[in-house]
């Protein structure tokens, strides 16, 4: 039980720089694309033409190509999930052992 609230503790502890840093990232982003979306990935959601999201993604293998930057955004979002996914299952699983020892008194 002990090794299970460390392990839940210690998820919580790192998910905070990886937040931390999405949100430094967040403002560090290049100029407005189109619609004035900061977010890149958000902003592709909204093109209406294929030549506005070639606009927005950029020449493929140029400089200023944004399909390798969305692709890590992407990786960056699947490590998020996966983490928040053990720290809700983690704290699941502790719950019902809690709330027993409250009633029995320990």
């Amino acid at each position: 039980m002990e090794t299970i609230v460390r392990a839940v503790g210690a998820l919580a502890f790192l998910l905070v720089p990886f937040v931390l840093l999405a949100v430094v990232s967040f403002f560090r982003a290049n100029p407005l694309p189109p619609h004035g979306i900061r977010l890149p990935g958000l902003a592709v959601e909204f093109v209406s033409t294929p030549e506005q999201a070639e606009g927005l993604l950029g020449a493929r293998g140029g400089a200023t190509d944004m399909r390798g930057k969305l692709r890590g955004g992407l990786y960056g979002d699947y490590v998020f999930i996966a983490a928040y996914w053990l720290l809700s299952s983690g704290r699941a699983s502790c719950w019902p052992r809690a709330t027993s020892r409250c009633r029995s008194g320990v």
